[in-house]
């Protein structure tokens, strides 16, 4: 269901946002060691086991949950072969996540949540970018849906590396415009 102002949110089923966006053939700025996943959830709630964006064609991993249940945290992976790059704590699932990859080794990898670089444990190097589609709601796996949320997803953005000083700008950008429409 879309909102206008607020963004999609899945009801139920496998509906689902195929952005047909394909990393590894689509790409202008995403690439194996310059990547960024963002997404503005805008539903508070529990954490759960959901992905709210992602792609896996079960060489590589690109997705994202923004609370999620193992550690309250924000899970990602980055063109990595894990399902679970990172998972640095967050205080809830409402807000915006950045995840970066800024190289090739586990340390060039940071996630963002509300502007603020967060800390957690890395452990996988690059290896491929995903050959599929990424979905918005869920996880493309291979092109199958997997992991769906019904969480409200407010914005999303898929591209090359940012530094800190791009992530910092994005946030306030973009909580600048949530403001004005109304998302808390």
């Amino acid at each position: 269901t879309f909102t206008a102002d607020r963004g999609y949110a899945r009801v139920s089923g496998s509906n689902y946002i195929n952005t047909t966006y394909n990393p590894s053939t689509d790409a202008i700025n995403y690439s194996l060691n310059s990547a960024s996943l963002t997404l503005w959830n805008n539903t508070s709630r529990a954490a759960d086991a959901t992905l709210q964006m992602g792609a896996d064609d079960t060489v590589s991993h690109a997705s994202m949950a923004s609370f999620s249940s193992t550690g309250s945290s924000i899970r990602f992976a980055l063109n990595s072969p894990g399902s679970v790059f990172a998972e640095p704590a967050v205080a809830g699932s409402q807000g915006c996540g950045i995840v970066n990859r800024n190289g090739s080794t586990s340390t060039d990898v940071q996630a963002y949540y509300n502007g603020a670089l967060l800390t957690g444990s890395t452990s996988e190097t690059s290896t491929a970018v995903p050959n599929t589609s990424i979905y918005v709601c869920g996880l493309s796996v291979s092109g199958t849906f997997a992991a769906g949320t019904t969480d409200q997803i407010s914005a999303t953005i898929i591209g090359g590396s940012l530094t800190a000083t791009d992530a910092a700008n994005l946030y306030s950008g973009l909580r600048a415009y949530m403001s004005t429409v109304g998302v808390t």
